[in-house]
């Protein structure tokens, strides 16, 4: 029922083709995107210091091309509303020249990026654009457009990928070239935003609707009105005008409100979150005056629905678009019932899923909710104070993919998604950005286009027939990439799928695709190999799976006489989520390792060397995190979190996530039970290198070996997970010294390197 936008595949394979059809020469080498956004809450507070809470979208604006000798540049839309021309050519300006705003208006944006980019000199370059988001619907076309072609440059001469500043930049391109005084939101959210997640964002440091603003701020004597209250506002009241005292009131109320519905979205109390939405509209509505009777009645209309929480109008108002949050067994109910609705505006329905990590995980207190949160945008075909219209977008069915260079993968934001039903696990949920952020190469996608249901693979020699929903059922793993025409596939001489993998135990890696259940046999003797054929195609749920899987299997299984092991998990979590102007991002991604450590045989207990363990990393220091977990005597087991504190998080909100501290002993033991007197002489732990490069210092010195194909150990952070062992001490076990490596990350076979640590090394082919 709910209209779809183009993937970014399927904008970037159309602005492919475009660009060799207008340039006569081979594909672009470059390729980047950004997307528009949608404020829940928080209108028109941006650009009066206050607080908005934006997510980003699947609406995307894509940038291809190449760079070119000499400085001219060449610029060609193909966004269907952009004014004409579609093409531009013009030279850039010598250095301290300027590039001046002209027609046609969509590349004045172009121009003023240009214009204020961070790294001059921009070399001349050949560029085609294409984007989902509609123009003057209020989802940011003008930010996803800066940002996109901000990225672009990034490719053809970086700068020092300071994100703000981009953001920044971006903005001032708007200001200069487009003549928009826009606030800071939606260049950040378009730079800074997170699949799953809404930004919180305190933007402390329309024309008349700002100037006026401006206006109030100075007769109340204050900076902005983000200083402001409703006391300060009635005691000016004499001196306002009844117009200026309106506007003036909605921002006042608005920030208030803004800082309530963040709160209530921590605590899951959506109905509370819907009633601010609503207020939010009522004041946009008769204070600020940027509605217009399209977007009430579609708020009306919404409001009407049983399982619906709020609506608002959202964006610059005067026409554009409503956001709706409603359960997510209303959705058709309230589609049909809007669309049924003879008074309210025609309307196209575009339907986005879920709010997986927002200000914290959201949660699930709703157990009929099988989304938590669910976005329908409303763009209402508005004739009374603009004359605006969304056309319904082409869309391409030849899609191609994404390739992102390194420096883009940083600010790819994509929209919050969520699976289908409820997980209690987040790792379980899979989203639009998961399914991006790995695409590796700039293809025409035949591979999809040319395979039917059902497929035959021959790997190694089997014969396998399954589904493509199968087969693309975990999209960020390597059998995603080759079923998806991100990877081009092989065909043996009849016509199947080949695949040059161990045949046998790929039967295990398919029915885990299945069903989702790992099954194996009674006295399954392959599990090294079904290891590295898992690494290989890099599932990770069933990587996961098998973690657990090894950890409770009897040890005549296990290919070797263990006695105990090390089991290295590496995620990554966000643990604060705001962002303040004066003080800079505090969105971070605290990248946590998670150590646990026991024995696997009764008769094998390894007590001193988890005692060992928890003398050596058990210190507080001021730059690393850690949650250990005591050994417990009887069971022989340990467990420990590493977090490092990124250098650019205040140490008051590194303090607050109630972790306690870790260093290192720099001690050298000479009896395995003498831990007790050992002399302490802690050092820190900077990183999270630092932090993997000791345990295995520690581990190795202790007669542990590597059991896991890992990348090189430049890139050792990039595993999901890392495995030691030790043998027992009264059995001779031949060990190969090499270590097999592999890249679980999509790796790079063949490669050599060394990692040394005290007397210890380690090589890695």
């Amino acid at each position: 029922m709910a209209s779809s936008c183009p993937s970014v595949a399927e904008l970037v394979a159309a602005a492919r083709r475009l660009y060799v059809q207008v340039f006569g020469e081979e594909a672009p080498r470059v390729a980047v995107c950004a997307p528009g956004r949608v404020n829940l809450i928080g209108e028109h507070t941006d650009y009066n210091q206050g607080y908005v809470l934006p997510m980003a979208l699947p609406l995307v604006t894509v940038v291809v091309g190449s760079q070119t000798s000499g400085q001219d540049v060449t610029v060609v839309t193909a966004t269907e509303d952009a004014d004409e021309p579609r093409r531009v050519d013009f030279s850039l300006p010598s250095y301290g020249s300027a590039l001046s705003p002209g027609l046609p208006s969509w590349a004045n944006y172009v121009k003023g990026v240009i214009q204020h980019y961070r790294a001059p000199p921009v070399p001349g370059f050949r560029a085609v654009i294409a984007s989902s988001v509609p123009l003057g619907g209020g989802l940011s076309s003008s930010a996803s457009l800066e940002v996109a072609f901000y990225t672009f440059l990034q490719q053809l001469q970086p700068d020092d990928g300071d994100k703000v500043s981009k953001a920044v930049a971006c903005q001032k391109a708007e200001h200069t070239h487009a003549g928009v005084p826009c606030g800071i939101m939606d260049q950040f959210v378009s730079v800074l935003g997170r699949e799953g997640h809404a930004l919180l964002i305190d933007c402390s440091e329309y024309p008349m609707r700002r100037r006026q603003c401006e206006e109030a701020a100075s007769i109340l004597g204050k900076d902005s009105l983000r200083d402001a209250t409703m006391k300060d506002l009635e005691e000016a009241r004499d001196r306002l005008d009844d117009v200026t005292c309106r506007r003036a009131r909605h921002v006042i109320e608005e920030i208030e409100r803004t800082v309530r519905a963040a709160e209530a979205l921590k605590r899951g109390a959506y109905k509370e979150f819907g009633k601010l939405m609503v207020e939010s509209h009522n004041s946009l509505r008769d204070l600020y005056e940027v509605s217009c009777r399209e977007l009430d009645e579609l708020v009306c209309a919404a409001m009407e629905v049983e399982g619906v929480f709020g609506s608002r109008m959202t964006g610059g108002g005067f026409g554009g678009c409503t956001v709706t949050l409603l359960q997510a067994h209303a959705i058709d109910r309230t589609i049909l019932h809007i669309q049924g609705d003879k008074s309210a505006a025609q309307s196209s329905v575009c339907h986005f899923k879920g709010f997986g990590n927002g200000l914290g995980r959201v949660p699930r207190i709703f157990p009929n909710l099988a989304v938590s949160w669910l976005l329908l945008l409303w763009l209402a075909n508005c004739q009374e104070k603009t004359s605006l219209t969304w056309k319904q977008k082409k869309h391409f069915h030849s899609p191609s993919v994404l390739s992102i260079p390194e420096q883009s993968r940083r600010i790819l934001v994509l929209p919050i998604t969520t699976s289908e039903k409820v997980s209690q696990d987040p790792k379980k949920a899979t989203g639009f950005a998961t399914k991006m952020l790995n695409l590796n190469s700039l293809d025409d996608n035949s591979n999809r286009n040319s395979l039917q249901d059902p497929v035959s693979l021959n790997v190694g020699g089997e014969i396998y027939t399954t589904t493509l929903d199968t087969l693309t059922r975990c999209r960020d793993s390597m059998l995603g990439a080759m079923f998806t025409g991100q990877i081009p596939v092989l065909r043996d001489n009849r016509g199947n799928v080949f695949i040059d993998r161990d045949g046998k135990v790929f039967r295990y890696i398919l029915n885990y695709l299945r069903s989702s259940s790992l099954d194996l046999p009674d006295g399954f003797s392959e599990l090294a190999l079904l290891r590295r054929e898992v690494d290989f195609f890099q599932i990770r749920p069933l990587l996961e799976e098998m973690c657990r899987y090894e950890a409770l299997m009897p040890l005549s299984l296990r290919g070797g006489p263990l006695g105990a092991m090390i089991m290295v998990n590496f995620d990554s979590k966000v643990r604060v989520l705001h962002f303040n102007l004066r003080h800079g991002p505090e969105n971070y991604e605290l990248r946590t390792c998670s150590v646990r450590a026991f024995t696997v045989d009764l008769f094998c207990t390894w007590g001193a060397f988890l005692a060992l363990i928890c003398e050596h990393f058990s210190y507080r220091t001021s730059r690393g995190l850690t949650s250990p977990h005591p050994c417990n005597p009887r069971q022989n087991r340990l467990k420990l979190e590493w977090v490092p504190r990124p250098d650019e998080l205040p140490q008051d909100q590194y303090d607050k996530q109630r972790y306690q501290g870790l260093a290192v002993s720099n001690t050298e033991l000479t009896q395995l039970d003498d831990i007790v007197n050992v002399h302490r002489n802690p050092c820190d732990i900077t990183d999270m290198q630092g932090f993997v490069e000791e345990l295995l210092k520690v581990s190795l010195a202790e007669g542990f070996k590597v059991d896991l194909v890992t990348p090189d150990p430049t890139e050792i952070l990039n595993c999901t997970s890392l495995r030691l062992v030790k043998v027992y001490q009264n059995r001779a076990i031949q060990w190969n010294s090499d270590v097999l490596c592999h890249n679980s990350f999509r790796g790079r076979s063949g490669s050599q390197s060394a990692l040394t640590s005290g007397n210890t090394s380690l090589l890695y082919h």
